[in-house]
């Protein structure tokens, strides 16, 4: 963030959307992508995915717990999918839980799932980048069966809280990517022939974007 001044000034005050020449390369001399140049750093990167883990636990396996709860009797099984490095570091998880392997930059695996689900994903990338993640995802999709959920922040165009502008901040330093409002969720999804519905709190903020095929 320090240099981000210097990094706007030299770029035409241009926001960024190429992951491996933004912010983030400008201000540590790399073209490699921010969680690429992580990998050098095991200690980053084992700190990194502890951080991610504990999110896991409080954040997706008390959802998972509480879905079970309201639906006991709801067919099917909950994959979760990560880069191996990833999985392989994960140290407990949920008996209802399938790991999976994958790289959502290459074609989704399973086939026809009733529901993909990213938290925080989307925030991290371009439209660009964004694009050929929900490509490899539409592509599996069942039309009339299949949704995609989103869960993200949903900015308001006016009078944005302070903790999704810091986030917006932070995603466009660190991996050229953006926090979005509802028409750039519309406007994102509606290239890849998807119909969004928005489930936002009172007040703004996190939620959901329930995606389907036209």
């Amino acid at each position: 963030m320090v240099k981000m001044q210097d990094y706007f000034r030299e770029n035409g005050y241009k926001c960024p959307t190429n992951p491996e020449d933004g912010a983030f390369q400008y201000a540590f001399g790399t073209k490699r992508e921010a969680f690429n140049y992580w990998h050098q750093f095991p200690h980053v990167l084992d700190n990194f995915n502890t951080f991610m883990q504990g999110m896991l636990a409080a954040g997706g396996g008390t959802t998972w717990k509480r879905s079970k709860k309201k639906f006991p009797n709801a067919n099917g099984k909950l994959v979760l999918q990560d880069l191996p490095a990833v999985v392989d570091d994960i140290q407990t998880l949920d008996e209802g839980m399938v790991r999976n392997k994958h790289d959502f930059m290459t074609p989704q695996k399973v086939q026809g799932a009733r529901v993909y689900f990213f938290h925080f994903i989307f925030h991290d990338w371009s439209d660009e980048v964004c694009l050929k993640i929900l490509s490899n995802t539409v592509s599996a999709m069942k039309k009339g069966y299949s949704k995609i959920l989103l869960n993200e922040f949903i900015l308001p165009d006016e009078g944005c809280p302070l903790l999704p502008i810091g986030m917006d901040l932070n995603m466009m330093a660190m991996h050229a990517g953006q926090e979005r409002t509802r028409s750039q969720w519309q406007s994102l999804l509606g290239k890849m022939g998807l119909e969004p519905t928005f489930w936002v709190p009172e007040g703004g903020g996190e939620g959901i974007v329930e995606a389907a095929l036209t």
